[in-house]
């Protein structure tokens, strides 16, 4: 099985263990795109991203940046789009873009912590119009005081917004991947209780999107509810224990390879 994943850590630790347990192939990671941006950049093209090598260039690295800094550039980068710790498949697979519009995936894992946790800069001198959105945290990169005064964030996306442009995406996928499972694992608000304005705009996310793909050819998980042990906690909120994501795994995988028959057939046929 080849799959892709559009999200962040909630799709990709469940990736990991569906590539360790069951041996599918990773090919993509879309790692730390907000919707609107993906959708402004890479579907309307109406913003056309930059090249890694010149994002670099204006964000220079801090040697002391964690590991993952650079790769967050990396993925809102036209030629980097969907290889977030995956760079050596881009001689096989090529980036995300290409391969999307080439090649079929037999499953496609999305998830929208980025909409609810995340806000967006401009550039308040070269963009006042607010065309060319960007993802940053001034404090990874060299003269991070001075992009933190010349970079002003926007505000969170509403879980409206959020859902919209889900849909979007989503229609922009399927038409496509036609015979891809598309799972969407909704963001869940069990460990967000102590902040009121997160959990408000992820609880409200999941009605108003399975309210709006009604119909649509897309398996929407709905927000994990768990015991507090079971998460990382309110301080590290995005995280279950590991166990958690070996079991969205092993969801994923019988709801792809398998089907739970009705036990009062009369046939025993395992293509039925």
């Amino acid at each position: 099985m080849k799959f892709a994943v559009f999200g962040s850590c909630m799709s990709n630790l469940t990736a990991a263990a569906l590539t360790s347990t069951y041996g599918w192939t990773q090919t993509h990671s879309i790692h730390h795109n907000r919707s609107d941006y993906f959708i402004k950049c890479f579907i309307e093209e109406s913003t056309p991203p930059k090249a890694y090598a010149d994002l670099s260039r204006t964000f220079q690295l801090r040697e002391d940046a964690p590991r993952d800094a650079a790769f967050i550039l990396q993925n809102q980068s036209r030629d980097l789009i969907g290889l977030h710790e995956l760079q050596s498949n881009k001689e096989t697979y090529g980036n995300f873009i290409e391969y999307i519009n080439r090649d079929p995936w037999d499953v496609i894992l999305l998830d929208n912590f980025m909409d609810v946790a995340a806000k967006l800069v401009y550039d308040r001198f070269e963009d006042p119009d607010q065309t060319r959105p960007l993802f940053l945290n001034a404090s990874f990169y060299k003269d991070s005081e001075q992009i933190a005064d010349r970079y002003y964030h926007t505000e969170f996306l509403s879980p409206e917004e959020s859902a919209r442009n889900w849909l979007a995406i989503y229609k922009w996928i399927r038409e496509r991947q036609p015979n891809a499972k598309i799972f969407f694992l909704s963001y869940h608000y069990c460990s967000s209780t102590e902040h009121q304005e997160r959990y408000q705009r992820i609880f409200g996310f999941y009605p108003e999107f399975t309210k709006i793909c009604r119909g649509e050819d897309i398996n929407i998980f709905s927000p994990l509810n768990v015991r507090d042990d079971l998460t990382n906690g309110q301080e590290d909120w995005p995280h279950f224990q590991m166990p958690l994501y070996h079991a969205l795994a092993g969801h994923i995988y019988l709801s792809v390879e398998g089907k739970f028959n009705d036990t009062n057939m009369s046939s025993h046929d395992p293509n039925r």
